[in-house]
């Protein structure tokens, strides 16, 4: 092995090792916006409840009136008689969306580190994990099209 071929490899190295301390800080933060996506849909999930215990806009116009929901609820009702339950059940959170952020910063890491220890494969170890790929696939293809019988 050449001393260039030896620098690569060392880079590489470097660079698997600082993409998984990356993963590793980032496990935490990912939890926490988890759970928080998690409390805020637990939240708009009991406000969509509350809504639907009102049949009409009126319904919800009388009971603000008396003081019995607030002008919060009241604008949330609202809104989920105007958009239609399904809308405002689907409707994502800043949080879940700082989740899915995260989540794709993880995966990218992921799928980094991955390449990178292709790169310090040898050309034998790649060709035999190709084989057994190409093995696992035609035993897959045989058995659906057993099932498919």
């Amino acid at each position: 092995m050449t001393e260039k071929e030896k620098k690569r490899r060392a880079d590489v190295r470097f660079e698997i090792r600082a993409r998984k301390l990356a993963l590793k800080r980032l496990t935490t933060p990912l939890k926490q916006a988890k759970a928080a996506a998690e409390k805020k849909k637990a939240k708009r999930q009991e406000r969509i409840s509350a809504a639907c215990a009102y049949e009409s806009y009126e319904d919800a116009q009388t009971a603000y009136g008396f003081g019995m929901i607030t002008e919060e609820e009241f604008d949330e009702i609202a809104e989920a008689m105007e958009l239609g339950q399904e809308w405002v059940e689907h409707a994502i959170t800043p949080e879940e969306a700082a989740v899915s952020v995260l989540q794709d910063i993880v995966q990218r890491l992921e799928r980094e580190i991955s390449d990178f220890e292709w790169d310090l494969l040898s050309e034998e170890e790649k060709k035999k994990i190709r084989q057994q790929n190409e093995e696992i696939l035609a035993r897959r293809k045989n058995r659906k099209a057993a099932s498919d019988e």
